[in-house]
């Protein structure tokens, strides 16, 4: 469990790295909102998203929740999803896109776990609260 929140850990750090990859949107719901306001990219906000707990309180939320698919496990098969999705202006999080997938379930199982986390505290552009788009690698790796 300890290498698995390490991996976790080292993965999340990743995220600041932003993958340039697109693919088509899935929604996480039939009923998300729709906001024609502008998603702000992680570099042209001034005060970045923070998850409950910082980054600590995401790896530990991670660890806890993601749970290795059983045909990954059965096959073992290891891997990085990545996902983006958007943190709204009240911290909710909306619009999960797996843009890397290594099959096997990995992707779902990290969307699944993305779409139901708890609301962040929202970023900032000029004291005000604002859409932006976050990336989130998820290693999941059999030890």
């Amino acid at each position: 469990m300890l290498k698995l929140a390490i991996i976790i850990f080292c993965t999340v750090f990743a995220a600041s790295i932003s993958y340039a990859q697109k693919n088509d949107t899935i929604p996480i719901n039939d009923t998300i909102k729709v906001v024609d306001e502008k998603v702000y990219e992680m570099f042209d906000i001034e005060k970045q998203p923070e998850f409950p707990g910082g980054q600590e309180g995401l790896y530990k939320y991670l660890a806890e929740n993601v749970k290795y698919p059983e045909a990954a496990r059965k096959n073992n098969k290891s891997g990085m999803a990545a996902l983006t999705f958007v943190i709204e202006k009240d911290g909710t999080v909306s619009t999960v896109n797996v843009i890397r997938d290594p099959g096997m379930g990995m992707g779902e199982e990290a969307k699944r776990v993305v779409a139901v986390m708890p609301n962040w505290l929202p970023a900032e552009v000029k004291g005000k609260p604002v859409r932006v788009k976050f990336t989130l690698p998820v290693r999941f790796k059999l030890e």
